[in-house]
């Protein structure tokens, strides 16, 4: 299996204006390293598969790409208190621990915690059953969520269900969660692929789905153009309205400047991708 470039991974992941929209925190980096470690160590046959792993962490615990606590609470009495006041259906003490969410994947339910007690306990040397915030650990919650995806162990669906050398189905969120926000890990895992993708070895060209997005700076500025000619008042019959036509005129400006800029990243994202 070829290795992907990670120069050119981070260069596109990072240019991503929905990804990460130009700013990857460095937490970022450490831990999407470590998945693309793992994803090699593996040998693991599709980059749909990556990018399906790589778009569920994001979607649980955002762009930083660090395991946390349910709620994103910085400690367990935290975390219980949300989940008690949010979600108390799954609120109950075992062995005096909660089973929130934990890891890249949010782990939930002692029923799932102890699907991978004896396996991460042989691993590890820690039963996740007894001290369920190991699961915090990269090492462990990095072993899971790959472990959970590819057998199944979630919910019965894997991700060999939804990938193979034949088939690609991009909605593939019934591996960790029915339906819920399956369009949203859908649209990330399709441009963690695209960056993926145009990253292996032997690719030349940045891809094309990054290259064509502006940032997310310069949408919102075509969009703030759009908006005020949209809103714009019809001149009497027989005057020339000056208010509206500078109005349209400002409009143009903008609309300009922002094709200007996206033409400019476009431009610098090639070079920079002929320099790796």
């Amino acid at each position: 299996m070829k290795k992907l470039n990670r120069a050119k991974f981070f260069l596109a992941t990072r240019s991503d204006p929905v990804l990460f929209a130009g700013n990857m925190q460095q937490s970022a980096v450490d831990n999407i390293n470590l998945f693309l470690d793992e994803f090699e160590r593996r040998s693991l046959p599709l980059l749909t598969w990556l990018a399906a792993i790589l778009a569920t962490t994001l979607g649980e615990v955002g762009r930083a790409f660090v395991p946390v606590r349910e709620g994103f609470a910085q400690s367990d009495a935290a975390a219980r208190a949300y989940v008690q006041r949010n979600f108390p259906h799954y609120a109950q003490i075992v062995n005096g621990q909660m089973f929130y969410g934990r890891g890249y994947v949010q782990l939930t339910w002692f029923a799932n915690y102890a699907k991978f007690r004896d396996e991460v306990l042989a691993r590890f040397g820690v039963d996740i059953t007894i001290n369920p915030d190991a699961v915090l650990r990269p090492d462990i919650a990095i072993y899971i969520i790959f472990e959970g995806m590819i057998r199944g162990v979630f919910t019965g669906k894997k991700l060999a269900d939804y990938f193979t050398a034949t088939v690609t189905n991009w909605i593939f969120r019934p591996i960790i969660n029915g339906m819920d926000k399956a369009q949203y890990h859908a649209s990330m895992a399709q441009r963690f692929h695209a960056a993926a993708n145009a990253a292996m070895e032997d690719a030349l060209e940045p891809p094309k789905d990054v290259v064509k997005n502006i940032t997310s700076r310069e949408r919102d500025v075509a969009k703030v153009g759009t908006g005020g000619a949209a809103g714009t008042g019809v001149a009497d019959a027989g005057n020339f309205d000056w208010q509206m036509w500078l109005g349209v005129g400002a409009c143009a400006l903008v609309v300009c400047i922002a094709l200007f800029l996206a033409y400019r990243k476009r431009k610098w994202l090639a070079e920079q991708w002929s320099k790796l």
